[in-house]
């Protein structure tokens, strides 16, 4: 009879946790929007009140292999640490997350992609830069065989980011105006702007001073049409 509860008490609490799961993961689906919105400043201090339940929602949902929470939660859990003071937290719950097996290819590539955080200030050495290369194209690869043309955009933007650490500003180039034309093709203005900036800074890098402005400009109406409150660039 003890084991019996025991048992009993144990599928409890097992789902009990799946619910908890569950919520945190919907609850991410839906500030996912709002983090690129007017109520931005409103939805990261929501989302900075329940970190604690949130990564426990996903270290459960890793552990179980419950890819769906898994996938509800990783974009807006990483735009969340990149425009606040998580970003170190949510780059190291991907890091331990790649540390473990996954069979999903798709989180696998999504994860590869954010693992490196923005690629602004994280890296000293071109090792470093070489490295996180050689994942964003792993992830690109994966977005590719799927035809996730988002998740292609986002590597895209990505692998800019490491070749303009690596001077390798043609290849960079290439890859940022191929992001920004993908996401322009989809309808994200949040991310236009995102890759129109970076671009603006390799024309700065290129000394193009005429096309860095541009860039820069339409950069800011971008975010200012969308009341972008974060110093995302």
């Amino acid at each position: 009879q003890y084991a019996t509860e025991q048992l009993a008490a144990l599928g409890q609490a097992e789902a009990a946790q799946a619910r908890h799961s569950q919520y945190f993961a919907e609850f991410m689906r839906a500030q996912e929007p709002e983090l690129k919105g007017p109520r931005q400043l409103a939805t990261m201090q929501a989302i900075d009140r329940d970190f604690d339940n949130i990564r426990l929602a996903w270290v459960w949902s890793l552990e179980r292999r419950h890819a769906a929470n898994l996938h509800l939660m990783l974009n807006p859990l990483y735009l969340f640490g990149f425009l606040g003071r998580r970003h170190v937290d949510t780059i190291v719950i991907f890091q331990q997350s790649l540390a473990q097996p996954i069979d999903d290819p798709p989180l696998l590539g999504r994860l590869l992609a954010r693992r490196w955080g923005s690629l602004h200030w994280w890296f000293q050495s071109a090792s470093d830069y070489q490295e996180a290369l050689a994942s964003i194209e792993r992830a690109l690869a994966i977005a590719q065989a799927e035809g996730n043309r988002f998740e292609e955009a986002f590597c895209r933007l990505m692998a800019g980011y490491a070749l303009m650490g690596m001077q390798r500003p043609a290849e960079a180039l290439a890859h940022l105006e191929r992001s920004k034309a993908l996401f322009e093709a989809l309808g994200e203005p949040f991310f236009v702007s995102w890759a129109l900036s970076r671009l603006g800074y390799l024309h700065a890098a290129l000394h193009d001073p005429d096309k860095e402005i541009a860039a820069m400009e339409q950069s800011l109406a971008l975010a200012r049409a969308m009341h972008n409150r974060f110093a995302l660039f």
